[in-house]
């Protein structure tokens, strides 16, 4: 179900927000998450003068100086000390012979620091050489997510294909037989319809020319983080080593009118072979009102809990909408950073709960070849239904996947057929080469 050709779709929104972020960050840079950010629950209108940059390298350093250069008289400067204070680039300096940074001139230091992220983040290009950290990164999360029991070998890929399997095996053997042949007419839209795994951005219009890179990573070379740098990201999930994208469907390529999401109406996908070798699926956990929701799944009373603290810590966000459940607590909390501290105090009032809830979010860890193999079921199932018991809504349906709008119809088959009443992520650890970035049109 994996497309050979680029293509793409825009995520079916998580709850009422239409696109992840979970956040990516990224390499090539900072456009996709790091510049378009996405804060209210509806679509960000998009302007046609939108700023292109000629590199790269060059929109990432727009993206750093406008979070750090807040000084009129030399913006660089904020971010020049901010570098400084990174090990890579105190060596980089050295190698240059600079021992006076602090007296170069500005245009002297925004050379210097372009040609630095170009060459910090070209070490990424290499697929061969960038596999073994993937999979030690992919280990570690899903040593937190699983909370221990994994094989001490750090192979993180190997881990997740026998955690996958299992998952997989469960979830199937919940399901009766279905020995009735499928119809034709539904056999016909299986075969036009296939995974799409996309990130949306404002900025970047055209595939990038550096790799792109996880959150962590920008951390680690420029000591400034992308969008997924919440504390909940790093330290509870542990997933901001991960770029992130939204998991739709498409037919036959097509993204139907939906061609614009929260985070930008320029998309990017990985390229199929890359995403399926490399990347994962899993549960769509971006803020801590999706883990809380995961949670209503294993237990409602502890939901009941986690939603009492939200509206004691945003009474003023939440007034009016107190017996609401979490679609309503979704749209009106915005993922800005301002919230933080209040997302932690959150979090504090019953951690052991938020810890036991994470630990189940292993239990729909997979391969993509496995969610691919589970969701082409459930669609099975689910349009057969569908098709032999109420043909005015499968024409309605068919209406609209012929104009090649898939919309919500893979969160409707997996709620309907394995009772998962929830939304899917794709992570790549890491980072993805330039070469297996190819634009969604």
């Amino acid at each position: 179900m994996i497309p050979s050709a680029t293509s793409g779709s825009s995520r079916p929104r998580p709850h009422p927000f239409p696109g992840p972020a979970s956040t990516v960050v990224w390499v090539a840079m900072a456009a996709w998450l790091l510049i378009g950010t996405g804060a209210s629950a509806a679509p960000l209108a998009v302007e046609e003068d939108e700023p292109r940059f000629s590199s790269s390298v060059e929109l990432l350093l727009e993206y750093l100086l406008t979070n750090t250069g807040k000084g009129p008289r030399e913006p660089l400067r904020a971010l020049w000390v901010e570098m400084l204070c990174q090990l890579p680039f105190q060596e980089f300096l050295a190698g240059r012979g600079i021992h006076d940074p602090l007296g170069l001139a500005p245009d002297h230091r925004r050379t210097l620091v372009q040609e630095f992220l170009e060459r910090q983040f070209r070490a990424f290009d290499d697929p061969v050489r960038l596999r073994p950290r993937q999979s030690a990164s992919l280990w570690r999360s899903l040593w937190v997510r699983h909370g221990g029991g994994l094989a001490l070998d750090g192979d993180g890929y190997a881990a997740l294909a026998r955690l996958s399997a299992a998952n997989r095996q469960r979830l199937e053997q919940r399901l009766p037989p279905m020995t009735d042949a499928v119809p034709a007419d539904v056999q016909k839209w299986l075969d036009r319809l296939s995974l799409v795994f996309v990130h949306n951005t404002h900025v970047v219009r055209d595939v990038p020319d550096l790799p792109l890179v996880s959150s962590r990573i920008i951390r680690e070379v420029t000591g400034l983080g992308g969008l997924n740098t919440y504390a909940f990201n790093r330290f509870l999930l542990r997933s901001d080593d991960n770029l992130f994208f939204f998991v739709g469907l498409q037919v036959d390529g097509s993204l139907g009118s939906h061609r614009e999401s929260l985070y930008g109406k320029y998309k990017f996908s990985p390229a199929p072979d890359f995403a399926r070798d490399r990347g994962w699926v899993s549960a769509y956990v971006m803020y801590p009102y999706d883990l809380a929701r995961f949670g209503d799944s294993l237990d409602p009373a502890l939901s009941a809990a986690f939603l009492a603290d939200f509206q004691r810590e945003f009474p003023r966000e939440l007034a009016g909408i107190a017996s609401a459940g979490w679609e309503a607590i979704t749209a009106r909390l915005g993922p800005s950073k301002r919230q933080e501290s209040r997302w932690l105090r959150v979090l504090q009032r019953r951690l052991p709960d938020w810890l036991r809830v994470r630990g189940a979010l292993a239990s729909l860890d997979f391969t993509v070849s496995d969610f691919e193999a589970l969701s082409r079921e459930a669609l099975r199932r689910h349009l057969t239904v569908l098709w032999r018991t109420d043909r005015e809504n499968w024409a309605s349906l068919e209406a609209r996947l012929g104009r090649g709008e898939a919309g919500n119809l893979l969160y409707d088959a997996l709620r309907e057929v394995f009772g998962l009443d929830l939304y899917f992520e794709f992570k790549i650890p890491v980072a993805i080469p330039a070469a297996a970035i190819q634009a969604v049109r």
